[in-house]
C-alpha cells in the first residue's frame, strides 16, 4: 500500500488520535500540515483514508503524542515549529499555541507520561521541562504568524 501525499514527510506515528475511527490511526506531519489517517486491511487489500487535516501557520519540525493532562481516551499531539512555537491538537481542534522564549532553532522534544512533562532543549543548550498544565496557563492563541 502506498499513498502520495505530495509533500515531504517529517514524522509519522500511530495512536488513538480521533473519535472518528476506533483503533489506531496514523498521524503524518509535513512542513505545513498534520493529517490523521485510518488504515483498514482485509486479506485482499489495505486502504488508507484521510480523516482530518490541520493546516499549520508555521513550518513544523516534529511532534510528540500522549494523553497530556490525563484527559480523555484519545491521544493529543504537540507540534514544535521551526521557530519554537508549540501547537496543541486534540482530535479535530487546535486547542492552543504557545511561543517559547530562547528558541531560535528547534531541537529534541519528548513527552514523559509518567510525570506528565514536555521536555525540550532550547537554543542555549539547556533542557527545559514543562507540565501540560503550565503550558495551558501561558498559552497565547494569537502568536504572531
Amino acid at each position: 500500500m502506498e499513498k502520495d501525499i505530495k509533500m515531504p514527510i517529517l514524522q509519522v506515528a500511530s495512536g488513538q488520535f480521533t473519535k472518528q475511527h476506533k483503533g489506531l490511526s496514523l498521524a503524518v506531519l509535513s512542513t505545513r500540515e498534520l493529517t490523521i489517517h485510518s488504515i483498514t486491511s482485509t486479506k485482499a487489500f489495505s486502504q488508507i483514508q484521510m480523516l482530518q487535516q490541520h493546516k499549520l501557520e508555521r513550518n513544523a519540525f516534529n511532534f510528540v503524542q500522549g494523553l497530556f493532562g490525563n484527559q480523555g481516551s484519545n491521544q493529543q499531539i504537540i507540534i514544535q515549529s521551526v521557530d519554537g512555537a508549540l501547537i496543541v491538537i486534540d482530535d479535530e481542534f487546535i486547542l492552543f499555541k504557545i511561543q517559547l522564549a530562547d528558541y531560535f532553532i528547534p531541537g529534541p522534544f519528548n513527552y514523559s507520561s509518567n510525570s506528565n512533562l514536555v521536555i525540550l532543549a532550547n537554543s542555549k543548550l539547556q533542557v527545559e521541562c514543562y507540565s501540560y498544565e503550565s503550558l495551558k496557563i501561558f498559552t497565547n492563541n494569537d502568536i504572531v504568524k
